[in-house]
Parts: C-alpha cells; structure tokens; sequence
C-alpha cells in the first residue's frame, strides 16, 4: 500500500529572528517483515527513499538550520541510520537511545517495537546549536471516556537554543 500511497516530503522555509531554518518531515515506506538487512526488499526500498531525502537535505542552502523528522520506519543504530547520517552530516540529538517509538499492534511481534522515528539536524557552521530531544506521548489519554495512546508512535520533542553570530 505503501507505493500506492507516493509518500514523499514536506519541506517549509522560515525565519527565526535573523536564522533562516528549513522543515523537512517525511514519512518513509514500512518495513512489513520487520527484517533491516541489506538483503531484504523493504530495507533496500527504504535505503532508496533515504538516499533521495539525503540529496534533499544536502541540496539546502548551508547557512540554514536544517531540520529532518518523521517516522523513517527504520531502527536507530541500522545500517539505514548510519547511512542516512553520514550522507548528510545530521546530528541525532538522541543518537544511542533504545527506547522504541512505535508501539506494535495487537498479535505483532515485539521486535517492531523500535526507536524509528526521529528528528535529526543540521546546523550552519557559524551557528552554536544545542539541541535536546525526549519522547512525548507516552503515557494513556481519556478520549471519549476510555484511557487510550493518542498514537501508535510516541512523539518527540526536541527544543533548539542557538546564538547567532555577531553581526
């Protein structure tokens, strides 16, 4: 259903004060069999569909503060992951963190439960950027009188500080 659906990335360009920054948020095929090897079909779909965001990221202009997020649907630390980063030079403000983002359905198997979603950035040389990312979501709602999860992925904030350079 997937490659039905075309999915592709929304890119939006702003200012903060004098920064100019630059959204890309994506949301990549699903990996169906669960299985990240370089061998596996869904995993060399996703690598293609990486590598096409990677030329997107790259083709940015450098004095933005690039940010990429969404659900990749590919485990943080995968062969995927790293390739994705070293094409591009993002920074994973949760770089090491195991906990999953995706919460498998009733009857999937628990190896689905994965960190696959992500914010990750780029910032311009002249810029001094601290980002700090956690999950957001985790806990149970009441929506119409019963306690659920607003989503079968968890959120993640990430909060951006930066000094920009004197002028």
């Amino acid at each position: 259903m997937d490659w039905i659906l075309h999915k592709g990335v929304l890119i939006t360009h702003t200012r903060v004060e004098d920064t100019p920054v630059t959204v890309l948020n994506t949301h990549l095929t699903a990996n169906y069999t669960g299985n990240w090897g370089r061998n596996n079909l869904f995993a060399r779909q996703e690598h293609g569909e990486l590598m096409q965001i990677a030329d997107l990221v790259n083709a940015q202009p450098h004095d933005h503060l690039v940010v990429l997020c969404g659900d990749f649907n590919i485990p943080r630390g995968s062969w995927l992951y790293d390739s994705l980063l070293n094409e591009t030079g993002l920074i994973d403000p949760l770089a090491g963190d195991t906990r999953p983002t995706f919460r498998p359905y009733s009857g999937m198997g628990m190896h689905y439960s994965a960190p696959i979603d992500f914010t990750l950035y780029r910032a311009p040389s002249m810029l001094h950027v601290r980002a700090e990312s956690d999950l957001r979501f985790t806990e149970k709602v009441e929506i119409g009188g019963r306690r659920t999860h607003i989503s079968d992925h968890l959120g993640i904030g990430t909060h951006f500080e930066w000094v920009a350079p004197l002028k």
